[in-house]
């Protein structure tokens, strides 16, 4: 089970038509039209509807005529139609689009309403409580999914449904709110579409649940076990995770080891232990040996490291010595979603800033554990064109050589580092004396890798235009492109 919240632009949020979506979803499905009928080709000949070949100068006179940058007036007609289908579906009817959807709704119902059960009325009602609040300038929906697994649904019935939203209420504190539900089958994960009035219909304030993704995957792995449906990974780090990131150093301790002790030595590194556990072995986190999340057993991390072959090549089992220097910890750190990031990955297909600092994260890690001061720890990161730096009662990772320069922060323990744990390597936090090298940045780049000539192509000539206008967007852009050299495009 995987709860999700889909966030919603204050302007666009429009509890009626998100309503209608979540009970009906019957709307009619809007229809592509054929960018072709529109444009003809760039010879000003008759067109034929069939895509002519492509080419690097018919690319470059792409750009020039304005259809690339989205300068010209045929090409906004161009845009304005290709983007519609690809829009986020519910922000759109949230916004009240015309856009349409297959789904079937098994069951609909509401809760926390006066008018009971009458559907429609109850819609009136909340868009009546909702608008008592006109102080608030933030959005009044707290628009949530519910997703099982296929498998799971013959384990449920349409009251385990009602109960299970009931159990997200309480949670999130609108048990006393009004909502409305439905559970779509149309997918290949089923799923329940919760849509809460965050004013609350006595009081009209507005309340938006602290820490709610926490609260969220407590209320999954609780009614997983309740239910005895299959068990998400929710958005935790997963034991299992940090075994498959350290999986190198982890194989490298076992197979280097000449004794027991030599093996816990190596493994305590990493803030891991090899118990005895029944007639095999478990590698757990230390000190966390009797947590079932925080343990796996032996034979499941490597087939060739059982306790039969590790006991033939070492001897009877040894238990740690202890005392062993611990440097890194498994900690089940939210991975919480930063939704400006991935916003910004969504609509132009460019990797954000907190994309870039992920991959980087290996990179800071490895300097922090070899280098011996601040401005040695400055100088590895501005190779790489971050730079720490204090912001309110923290701090954060800023870009120095990229293109935002200095606009882009992210903070800083979403490295898995903490300033306080550097401070008693380095001492008292030292800002950078600048002036470092800078050898590598953060730059645009497609989230998607580009797999062909004629992409790589088009991605030379969207560079060159961006340029020129700051504003083009790659998705929109690779897909005008896509849409005029359909069959020379693909590969």
């Amino acid at each position: 089970m995987i709860s999700k919240r889909i966030p919603c632009e204050p302007q666009n949020d429009n509890f009626k038509r998100l309503a209608e979506y979540i009970a009906a979803a019957k709307h009619e499905i809007a229809t592509e039209k054929n960018n072709y009928e529109h444009i003809g080709n760039f010879n000003n000949q008759p067109h034929t509807g069939k895509p002519g070949p492509l080419s690097g100068n018919k690319l470059r006179k792409l750009s020039e005529c304005g259809l690339a940058c989205n300068a010209g007036r045929r090409a906004k007609d161009i845009l304005s139609l290709d983007a519609r289908s690809y829009r986020r579906k519910t922000k759109g009817l949230r916004r009240g689009d015309d856009v349409g959807s297959n789904e079937k709704c098994l069951d609909k119902w509401t809760a926390g309403c006066y008018s009971d059960q009458d559907y429609n009325l109850a819609i009136n009602e909340i868009r009546a409580t909702q608008a008592m609040n006109a102080r608030t300038k933030k959005e009044k929906t707290y628009h949530m999914v519910v997703s099982i697994h296929p498998e799971d649904m013959e384990k449920l019935s349409i009251a385990d449904f009602r109960d299970i939203e009931k159990e997200f209420a309480k949670a999130l504190g609108f048990e006393d709110h009004q909502r409305v539900c439905g559970i779509h089958v149309n997918t290949d994960n089923p799923h329940l579409h919760i849509a809460y009035n965050m004013i609350h219909k006595e009081k009209y304030t507005r309340h938006d649940p602290w820490y709610d993704y926490k609260k969220r995957n407590e209320v999954c792995r609780a009614l997983e076990k309740k239910y005895d449906i299959t068990i998400d990974k929710g958005d935790e780090q997963q034991f299992t995770d940090y075994l498959k990131r350290r999986q190198g150093d982890i194989t490298l301790a076992f197979e280097g080891a000449r004794n027991w002790q030599e093996l816990h030595e190596d493994l305590a590194t990493f803030g891991l232990a090899v118990h005895l556990r029944g007639n095999g072995c478990i590698l757990a986190a230390i000190g966390q040996m009797h947590k079932d999340d925080h343990r796996t057993k032996l034979s499941d991390f490597d087939r060739n490291f059982t306790k039969k072959k590790l006991e033939d090549r070492f001897g009877k089992f040894e238990k740690s010595a202890g005392g062993y220097d611990v440097k890194e910890f498994f900690r089940r750190e939210p991975k919480r979603e930063n939704h400006q990031a991935s916003k910004f990955e969504n609509q132009t297909g460019l990797k954000s800033f907190d994309t870039y600092l992920m991959e980087s994260k290996d990179f800071i890690a490895s300097a922090a554990d070899h280098t011996g001061a601040w401005q040695e720890f400055h100088k590895v990161l501005a190779m790489i064109g971050l730079e720490i730096a204090p912001r309110g009662n923290g701090h954060v990772l800023k870009d120095i050589g990229g293109r935002t320069k200095g606009k882009n922060a992210a903070p800083f323990s979403k490295t898995g580092l903490r300033i306080t744990k550097l401070q008693k390597k380095f001492g008292l936090f030292e800002p950078s004396t600048g002036n470092y090298k800078v050898e590598k940045s953060y730059k645009y780049q497609p989230v998607n890798p580009l797999k062909s000539a004629k992409e790589r192509e088009a991605w030379k000539v969207y560079i060159r235009n961006k340029k020129r206008s700051p504003n083009l967007n790659w998705r929109k852009f690779k897909k005008n492109l896509q849409q005029f050299f359909e069959e020379e495009y693909e590969r």
